[in-house]
């Protein structure tokens, strides 16, 4: 009784820190450019301050994932730092507003200045939260994890909309207040309702910690294999994001109500197909994890070639309708491309790992690195996309995009079928758990 209590303090923490620092990555976008005109800033500059993130995050990932080495109480600790120093770095950005106008050089140091501690809090909570949520249920991560992105994701959503009603209600900073109260809230319960079950967490920090194997990690098939799926389910995500708005006022005269409403269309249908991509890899175990990636990245060329539309179709007036179908497939292949790459990464029991090694600075190490490639995609996906489609156009681009993923399939297919990665990674939950024999040894060894 007192463990399933833990795990539910511990899921709720990770989940609703989750949920808000993925508000406060999205919030300045619809009125961070007003402000920035307010003190003569050109759009660049805009630019600059909110893409800054993702990079910054690819670096403190790593960094701060090497520093869980300990027990679960140390990943609490790190979760509760990161909101509270969120909570702090999103009360300064409030104060921004009271910059003078002319001084536009302080405005965009200070802001990047800020913008860097908020990716450092950020990168602390979401190696935190995944560590955490892996640690509590390794024998049904992958339906856990797959709910935390799916609320993560609804803070993404639901970010722009809030930021833009509290700016029209008050002002810059009451926006900032807001999310920045929100969070010292969300920290203050934390630490309360962490306390009754500490005890529970320290008693994880008996196992016996030995080095790190970081090199057999990376080089084992099926993470090197995640992190390449996750990388291209990041770019395929930022690379459509970061260029879709310009095409719907351009191309289709939409206004900006609409454009917003287009982006919530992408954006629920990943929250929808995350969890349930997690519960059907949970409840069916004997289904082979990369063929689903393979079937959800065919489908993403498909969805790319009819967003464009690519000039291979023939199609000589875009419409709005095949656009409407292409996003809700990009974003529901991206969510069953997205669950089974985190389940093959944090599902640490395919490493074959000394006795006695602590699973959670293991688990910990993975979330770093996992968070690091995935904002280097999604960075890579921002600056590649609008060069694309600056040069060639959206469906030269989107063309580009069909062409990825179809041979990022290819390429898995002939690892599938091919018999390389077979053994490794379609090994079913039931399987591990029954054959505990030298069959499943780590062949490197």
């Amino acid at each position: 009784m007192r463990e399933k209590r833990d795990k539910t303090i511990g899921f709720m923490a990770a989940v609703i820190s989750f949920f808000c620092c993925s508000l406060t990555v999205t919030f300045p976008a619809p009125f961070l450019p007003l402000e920035g005109e307010r003190h003569g800033l050109h759009e660049s500059s805009t630019g600059m301050i909110l893409g800054l993130e993702p990079f910054v995050q690819c670096i403190a990932s790593i960094l701060l994932g090497s520093l869980i080495t300990i027990s679960s109480a140390s990943v609490m600790r790190l979760l509760i730092g990161g909101t509270m120093t969120l909570a702090g770095a999103s009360f300064a950005f409030g104060f921004l507003q009271l910059i003078p106008s002319k001084a536009s050089h302080l405005f965009v140091s200070s802001a990047l200045f800020i913008r860097v501690i908020q990716a450092v809090s950020a990168a602390a909570i979401f190696n935190s939260s995944l560590t955490l949520i892996a640690d509590m249920f390794p024998d049904n991560s992958v339906k856990m994890l797959s709910i935390n992105t799916a609320i993560g994701t609804v803070g993404y959503i639901v970010g722009p909309a809030i930021g833009s009603l509290l700016y029209k209600l008050g002002s810059f900073w009451l926006v900032f207040t807001f999310i920045g109260g929100l969070l010292m809230t969300h920290t203050v319960a934390m630490i309360t309702c962490c306390q009754c079950s500490e005890i529970s967490f320290k008693e994880k920090s008996t196992s016996v910690v030995h080095h790190i194997p970081r090199r057999k990690i990376l080089s084992k098939c099926s993470m090197t294999l995640s992190l390449f799926i996750l990388f291209i389910s990041a770019v395929q995500w930022s690379a459509v994001e970061s260029v879709l708005e310009p095409e719907l006022r351009h191309t289709y005269n939409l206004p900006e109500e609409q454009c917003a409403l287009v982006f919530l269309l992408l954006s629920v249908t990943f929250t929808v197909s995350a969890p349930l991509a997690g519960r059907m890899l949970s409840t069916q175990p004997g289904k082979s994890r990369m063929k689903v990636v393979i079937c959800s990245l065919l489908t993403s060329a498909a969805a790319f070639l009819l967003a464009g539309p690519s000039p291979l179709l023939h199609i000589a007036v875009p419409r709005i309708s095949l656009l409407f179908v292409s996003l809700a497939l990009i974003g529901t292949a991206n969510g069953f491309t997205f669950t089974p790459a985190q389940d093959l990464a944090f599902d640490i029991r395919r490493l074959n790992l000394p006795d006695g090694i602590c699973e959670t600075s293991i688990r910990g190490f993975i979330s770093g690195v996992w968070n690091s490639i995935y904002s280097l995609g999604i960075a890579i996906g921002m600056a590649s996309s609008g060069r694309l489609t600056e040069s060639t156009g959206w469906p030269c681009s989107m063309t580009v995009y069909a062409f990825g993923s179809l041979i990022s399939a290819i390429v898995l297919m002939i690892l599938q079928f091919g018999g390389w990665i077979e053994k490794e990674v379609t090994k079913t939950r039931s399987e591990e758990n029954i054959l505990k024999t030298p069959q499943i040894i780590d062949t490197e060894e």
